[in-house]
């Protein structure tokens, strides 16, 4: 929930932040997380919700709709419109990386790898494409990511990882708890 938190807190500061990756989500000493590296970060005006920006940071932990632009359109690959809720899908997709093992494997693999980034970005697709069609819970975030619109709605978020944790450690996973 703590990751939820931050990216609310950017979410309600207007900040795109561009680069959420478990890298640069640090725990200090009182187990706190820590969002590091702002060097991509972005500040909307309070009234942007989009902002066409060069592509920087962490890709293969971005949305799915990110993702299918950089593979699609190679000729406009250097610069996305960038939502304000950016971040809550990479945010969603590193708690994910986190808690399910097959998740952390495939993208271990994808990052271990000597493999050019197209190819990178490619592979990172497939594997939350995969999530979204084979997991019910996942496929639950990402339509509440889509459907933000006020406060409340981080809290809906949390309530579903909190009764989802167990249903988001597997690929294939029809289970969700409301």
């Amino acid at each position: 929930m703590q990751m939820i938190n931050i990216v609310r807190h950017l979410y309600n500061n207007n900040i795109i932040y561009r680069d959420i990756c478990p890298r640069n989500v640090m725990m200090d000493r009182d187990k706190r997380l820590r969002l590091i590296d702002f060097g991509f970060a972005y500040i909307l005006k309070d009234d942007q919700a989009v902002q066409k920006l060069p592509i920087e940071g962490a890709t293969t932990f971005a949305d799915i709709d990110f993702l299918t632009e950089y593979i699609e359109n190679p000729q406009a690959y250097f610069w996305y419109n960038y939502k304000r809720n950016f971040d809550l899908f990479c945010a969603i997709n590193v708690i994910t990386y986190i808690i399910n093992k097959e998740v952390k494997e495939g993208m271990n693999g994808i990052h271990s790898t000597g493999i050019c980034k197209n190819k990178k970005v490619r592979n990172g697709l497939q594997t939350w494409k995969r999530m979204q069609t084979k997991n019910k819970a996942y496929d639950a975030l990402l339509q509440s990511i889509e459907n933000l619109s006020m406060e409340s709605d981080f809290d809906n978020m949390e309530l579903i990882l909190k009764n989802n944790y167990k249903n988001l450690q597997m690929i294939d996973n029809e289970n969700y708890e409301k």
